[in-house]
């Protein structure tokens, strides 16, 4: 082996053990070219991405042979936030723009930069509800009810989380005080699941969250609703607003609004996090009763993966065409719905394959690439 250490002619001579033997030859070392610009495109040339989904971006290089065209990603926040792995594959985090960088290493510092905009999911699907002269039924038996810890965050006044955060879990709803919590705008809650019962994360089928305040100054609150994977718990990915848009509220014997979320949520979640009087929409002193999450415990691998830059999915005219990125060699392949049912499995070979899914209902799904031990998944939509 031989490692250029400066330009210039230098001779390679090479002598056998016994001496017998000798060889040279001539090499000419010249020195390392630098980058002096980069372009960097998005798959698609797109400018917009819905959060939760990823999209893998390239860099193009002048001089084409530079050198060394090592590069560092990173996402810098601008209203809204995303991740980035070191091949350029970014997953959208939270609705709003963001600026993708690429900065080369070769110590020329030459950078690029990418202007994205991410937007919310169009197929996630809130329901809102309005009641009156008597309470709804809600859950003794939903995750947040067994959750490893929550997290408060508070917004404007100090004591805006009295009566008590464990009160919006306990299954029982009822007019505040003394049921529920005063929450006030620019608070969060982030609640951790149980992940040490089980490991693999959560399958969420509906967020519910109940209002209780017989207050009609208080008829807009919002609320943003965020998730993490066991894989990044720490990193959390917006799925929309709760828009709790009451028309009348004074009055009432027992008034009370929900407003419920049902999919779709990707299979592993480890954490699920309310961002209280999100977008402007009036929160202060907002009465919440009862916050429930329903699922039921993952019962497929862990989705540790979920940013491999290398296996990409795309679902056109009931076809599911997946890239591996490398030749794999009786690797399976199986589909899950986001509630963890398995919906397809086949056995590939190669770099590339597609699979039928006229058969599948429209959704999101998951799909596992299982090749030689080793697990990757990635998102598509039909």
């Amino acid at each position: 082996m031989v490692t250029a250490v400066a330009k210039g002619n230098v001779t390679i001579k090479a002598t056998t053990a016994d001496g017998n033997k000798i060889d040279s030859c001539l090499i000419a070392v010249s020195a390392p070219v630098k980058i002096s610009s980069i372009v960097l495109t998005s798959k698609g040339n797109v400018n917009s991405l819905k959060a939760g989904s990823s999209l893998q971006f390239t860099a193009t290089f002048n001089p084409a042979d530079a050198s060394n065209k090592v590069l560092i990603w990173s996402v810098l926040p601008g209203t809204g936030d995303a991740n980035i792995n070191g091949d350029g594959l970014l997953i959208g985090a939270f609705v709003g723009t963001v600026t993708v960088k690429a900065a080369a290493t070769d110590g020329s510092g030459v950078s690029a930069t990418y202007n994205l905009n991410i937007v919310e999911d169009p197929t996630i699907t809130f329901i809102y509800f309005e009641g009156n002269n008597s309470w709804p039924v809600v859950s003794f038996n939903d995750l947040l009810q067994t959750s490893a810890s929550v997290t408060a965050k508070k917004g404007s006044f100090e004591n805006e989380l009295r009566y008590g955060i464990r009160t919006l879990t306990d299954g029982v709803i009822g007019s505040l005080p003394p049921k529920g919590a005063a929450i006030d705008s620019n608070s969060s809650l982030t609640y951790t699941l149980n992940t040490t019962v089980n490991t693999k994360g959560y399958n969420i089928s509906a967020i519910n969250v109940y209002t209780s305040w017989p207050d009609q100054g208080r008829i807009n609150p919002n609320v943003g609703l965020s998730y993490s994977l066991i894989g990044s718990p720490a990193t959390f990915v917006k799925l929309g607003t709760m828009a709790f848009n009451a028309s009348v509220r004074a009055g009432l014997v027992a008034p009370w609004t929900k407003s419920m979320y049902i999919g779709p949520i990707p299979p592993g979640v480890a954490a699920v996090k309310f961002d209280f009087g999100e977008n402007g929409g009036e929160n202060a002193w907002i009465g919440y009763s009862e916050i429930d999450v329903m699922g039921a415990p993952t019962q497929i691998s862990a989705l540790k993966n979920t940013t491999v830059s290398q296996f990409s999915t795309n679902a056109t005219n009931g076809e599911l065409h997946l890239n591996f990125g490398h030749d794999v060699n009786n690797a399976l392949i199986t589909i899950f719905d986001v509630k963890g049912q398995q919906m397809l499995t086949k056995n590939v070979n190669g770099l590339t394959t597609t699979l039928g899914i006229q058969n599948l209902s429209k959704g999101v799904y998951i799909v596992k690439l299982l090749n030689e031990g080793k697990t990757q998944t990635a998102k598509f939509v039909k």
